[in-house]
Parts: structure tokens; sequence; C-alpha cells
């Protein structure tokens, strides 16, 4: 018996939330934005690898080296970002849009997230080859144009670890610090009005209240 009354308590609650609530929900439009807000710069010069595990990184996870912060990159994404670096093609890789590196600071205490493309002009058989291995797909009719995207995560300290670097730019990398916001909002355009809202809300509760008898038998028997 005290099962079937919680049961049935629990329902009542989740289910007057039911068909009522997506009509409200509709009718104040509430809805949840998204907004990008740019927090800081830096400038990444060289990169490195971890030498040993601790609690917070794993041995040989690649270390960009950057002025403000160092950001250790997750194991598994070191190994691919580690190939490109160490690739030896003439040029540089050029980051596609606004030519900085994006990197979100997340809610989570020093963790890091990055998303970025990278974009190669080859020259010859042998850059495109070298691409192909590494792969990059060829955008472009006459394949000289490659490019390659990528998502990473990682940790990063203000403090600089005790690593050594392992190469230096000769062109530092810009990068762009950026949080992710969200915000609840109501308003806006609306499927349902406020109004009709009103007029179909009687009709919203009979529903839920036709179905929750079903639900509650069938928790009880499962």
């Amino acid at each position: 018996m005290k099962k079937l009354f919680i049961t049935f308590t629990l329902l009542s609650l989740l289910l007057l939330t039911g068909c009522t609530g997506i009509l409200w929900g509709e009718a104040l439009n509430i809805h949840n934005d998204e907004t990008t807000k740019i927090i800081g710069e830096d400038t990444i010069y060289a990169f490195g690898k971890t030498k040993a595990s601790t609690e917070q990184v794993i041995k040989d996870s690649l270390v960009l080296m950057g002025n403000k912060y160092w950001y250790i990159i997750s194991a598994k994404n070191s190994k691919t970002i580690f190939e490109l670096l160490r690739a030896k093609l003439p040029k540089p890789f050029t980051i596609m849009g606004k030519g900085s590196l994006p990197i979100e600071i997340t809610n989570k205490k020093g963790v890091f997230n990055s998303n970025f493309c990278l974009k190669y002009i080859s020259q010859n058989k042998q850059e495109q080859n070298k691409l192909k291995q590494l792969q990059f797909k060829s955008t472009a009719p006459k394949q000289t144009i490659y490019t390659k995207c990528i998502d990473v995560t990682g940790k990063y300290f203000t403090t600089q670890q005790t690593i050594k670097p392992e190469y230096h730019f000769e062109t530092p990398i810009n990068v762009s610090l950026f949080r992710t916001e969200t915000k609840t909002n109501i308003g806006g355009s609306r499927v349902v009005s406020i109004p009709e809202a009103v007029i179909y809300t009687p009709l919203a509760l009979a529903g839920d209240i036709i179905i929750l008898p079903l639900m509650v038998i069938s928790s009880v028997f499962n």
C-alpha cells in the first residue's frame, strides 16, 4: 500500500507537468540561448610533453606552452596533435576562421575544449601524400587545398610546469579564450498564445488525468 501511494504521488507530480507543462512552455516560449563570451587572449610559443603521470596528467601528454596558460592535451588527443606538429612540412598549417586557436574555458575547474580546422595548400605530390597520411581531406578540384577538423580536450594551468620545450614555434600561435554561457529566456515568437493556453489548459489537465491511472497500474505490476 505504501509503495502504491508513493508511486501515485510521484506520477501525479510528473504528469501534471506533462501535457500542461508542454502547453505552457509553448505559450511562454521558454528556450535556452547560448552565447559566446571572449574572456581573454594568449600566445602559444612552444610545445613539449609530460615526463611522468600525476593525479592531473598522464605521461607523454602534449603540452602547449603559452604566455598565460600551459595547455595539457588529453592522452587520447595528444597522438593526433603530435603527428601534426612533427609533420615537417615546408609551411605551417593555417587555422581556418579568424586565424587564432579557439579555446573554450569550461565550467569544470581547469578543463578546456577546442574545436578548430586546419588548412594546408600543397605544392607537390609529396606534400599531398603526407597530408593524406595525416587524414587531411582535399577540398579543391585540383587537390591542392587540404583541410582537417579537430576536437580536443585537456587541462590548463596558470603556473608553468617543470617541462622543457621540445620545439619553439617560429611564428607563435594566437589563442582566443572564451566561455559559452546558457541563459533561459521567455518570449519571442510563440507556437501557442497565452490566451489559447488558458483555453486549452482544462483539456491538457484532462489528458494528464486520463493517462495517470494507466501509468499507475503499469508501475504497480512492473
